[in-house]
Formats: C-alpha cells, sequence, structure tokens
C-alpha cells in the first residue's frame, strides 16, 4: 500500500511489494479524496455564505493520471478558478500467486 498527496497533472502512483518489485496497473486499486482546494479571495464575490449544500469539487482521471479538477461554489456570481487542487490517494496492491 502507499499513500500520497498529488495534483493535477501527477500520476497515481504505484506501491513496492515488500520484495522491492513495483506493483503493475493490473494489479492495484485506489481510492482518492479531496484534500485541499484553494481559491483566490478576488474572484469569488458570494451571495452568501462560503460553503453551503451543493459546494463540490470533482477531480478527473485518465488511467491514473489526475487529468483536471472542478470546483462549484453555490451562490458564486462567477466560477472561480483553482489555485491549488489535491487529492488524496490509498492505492493497493495484490499480487496473484500460483500454488
Amino acid at each position: 500500500m502507499t499513500q500520497a498527496v498529488i495534483s493535477v497533472g501527477d500520476e497515481v502512483p504505484l506501491p513496492t511489494y515488500a520484495d522491492g518489485t513495483k506493483a503493475q496497473d493490473s494489479e492495484v486499486f485506489w481510492t482518492a479524496q479531496l484534500w485541499k482546494a484553494d481559491f483566490p479571495e478576488d474572484d469569488i464575490k458570494l451571495r452568501h455564505s462560503p460553503y453551503s449544500p451543493g459546494d463540490q469539487a470533482v477531480a478527473t482521471f485518465n488511467g491514473r493520471q489526475f487529468a483536471s479538477a472542478e470546483a462549484h461554489i453555490s451562490g458564486a456570481i462567477l466560477v472561480p478558478q483553482l489555485h491549488d487542487f489535491q487529492v488524496l490517494v490509498n492505492v493497493f496492491a495484490f499480487r496473484v500467486h500460483d500454488h
């Protein structure tokens, strides 16, 4: 297992097994969760409180590459550009053995 915080353009890392070999794509599954999303304050003009139900952040992956990120803040007069958007990935590897 490995864990990393990645940004747009980065790839989900592959774990290394105890014997020193790197896991293959076919041997892993992974999860991603929002770690950080920063917006320039002067780009956010809100009609009400900064966070509310309906606010969301979306991370898009192309294979293991973190391809893009976007966020929506309910009540924003304009869609703010993200300064920094990071996700935490947990990567698990399982190797099939012949017995």
